[in-house]
């Protein structure tokens, strides 16, 4: 067999591989969005899901990630359905000042059993501030 001909099988032999690599993983489609915080929970969600051993991941993502409809809605029943969200903790409009003012969470997850209960807490603020900021920032005493 002349090398000519042998570089021509390469290219069918790596997809012939590929291919029978994702027959053995399954992967669920991305859903399609352009936010970009949905883009990156699914990307987390489908790493932890190729990790042999149970994976565990917390994630800082905006509020509307949980509490949207459509596109937001499905990522959350598979979040729910897959994996075992439990724990919830709302931080207040702030914290993440200068970068951003929203509300945000920090989502607890693990690979494994579905969620059958959630440990929802929400972080009040400190007497005597109505939010956080560069200059008064969340202190881990406060936790």
């Amino acid at each position: 067999m002349s090398p000519a001909s042998c570089s021509a099988w390469l290219p069918m032999i790596a997809m012939a591989m590929a291919m029978s690599h994702m027959r053995m993983r399954p992967q669920l489609p991305m859903l399609t969005t352009s936010e970009t915080a949905l883009l990156f929970l699914q990307l987390i969600m489908r790493k932890i899901r190729r990790v042999p051993k149970p994976g565990r991941a917390a994630v800082v993502a905006p509020n509307g990630t949980l509490f949207g409809d459509g596109v937001c809605a499905r990522i959350k029943e598979e979040l729910l359905k897959e994996f075992n969200l439990h724990t919830i903790v709302r931080l207040p409009k702030g914290v993440f000042n200068p970068y951003t003012s929203i509300k945000t969470n920090l989502l607890f997850f693990e690979k494994g059993t579905p969620t059958k209960e959630v440990w929802y807490y929400e972080h009040p603020y400190p007497l005597g501030y109505k939010s956080y900021s560069k200059t008064k920032p969340l202190r881990i005493e406060e936790f």
